[in-house]
């Protein structure tokens, strides 16, 4: 698993041991877009920009695309983690993106945009997506919610709230009563660990 990923990285960090989330990193093509205790990962390409989860707040999102150059109708792909409404808050801002997600997140997403998004594309586990020489693979991780899914975007996994890295450096489940099914929650991580 370690030669494969390079970098784990985490959208949701609520707890004292768990470490910080840090605004304009860059793990390998991805760039964190910090929105409180949560994120979005900016990928640019020559088509563009995609993004991976839509944020909590449009109005930090927008501010913090256009600091990055990117204006909402330059990013072109949503991939989206899940559908709780600190991964996509910031939707409105991207009436013409294609929205991609596993097809058990459907009704969350419409229920957190209060119907005002679907999703475009449902994703199986494994899909591929090719922007430039950047790879974007899709993986179903269900347990956080039922269609929870994670990306490996060369070789940076984007974790979303499958997982949270601790001050010590171990990957933990995030805590028990922010999952749909904890217990698949951390079945999904033993399954990343020795699948990746």
């Amino acid at each position: 698993m370690k030669k494969r990923i390079a970098t784990l990285l985490l959208l949701l960090q609520g707890c004292a041991d768990i470490t910080p989330i840090t605004d304009r990193r860059a793990y390998g093509p991805v760039i964190t877009l910090k929105d409180w205790f949560t994120s979005s990962h900016l990928l640019s390409y020559s088509g563009g920009a995609v993004l991976f989860d839509a944020g909590f707040r449009p109005t930090v999102l927008e501010t913090a695309l256009a600091e990055e150059g990117i204006a909402p109708d330059d990013v072109t792909h949503i991939f989206l983690t899940h559908g709780h409404g600190d991964h996509v808050g910031g939707l409105e801002l991207f009436p013409d993106a294609l929205l991609l997600g596993m097809s058990e997140e459907a009704n969350l997403i419409e229920e957190e945009t209060s119907g005002s998004r679907s999703l475009d594309v449902c994703l199986a586990d494994g899909a591929r997506y090719t922007f430039d020489d950047t790879v974007v693979e899709a993986i179903a991780a269900p347990g956080h919610t039922p269609g929870n899914a994670v990306y490996l975007v060369d070789h940076t996994l984007l974790l979303g709230d499958t997982g949270l890295i601790t001050a010590s450096g171990a990957l933990t489940p995030v805590a028990e009563k922010r999952s749909d099914d904890p217990d698949g929650a951390a079945e999904a991580l033993r399954t990343l660990a020795t699948t990746l």
